[in-house]
């Protein structure tokens, strides 16, 4: 599922700031978003143990936060296609 926003937590920040180079950083920030936003995990092979640490910390955070996400998506779902029967019927009674 693409998603159009996510959180990005502070944690996340302060644990980034961690890594020694910029090019890590960039490659972690690169990895939570590409993941968080496309569903897209990281290929483990071509990163650094430092970089996929840190995606490790916050793939749980973010695998919440697309199931809360999906789960608010489908009750609003259920919940218009309640709204739409309801006018439906209303309509019958008319």
């Amino acid at each position: 599922m693409t998603r159009k926003q996510f959180t990005f937590y502070r944690s996340f920040y302060e644990s980034i700031q961690q890594l020694p180079t910029k090019k890590e950083k960039l490659m972690a920030y690169e990895m939570i978003c590409k993941y968080a936003l496309d569903g897209k995990l990281p290929e483990m092979e071509t990163q650094k143990s430092s970089t996929l640490a840190i995606f490790s910390l916050c793939q749980p955070i973010l695998n919440r936060a697309r199931k809360r996400s999906k789960q608010i998506l489908e009750r609003s779902t259920l919940a218009q296609q309640e709204k739409e029967k309801e006018e439906e019927k209303d309509k019958d009674k008319v």
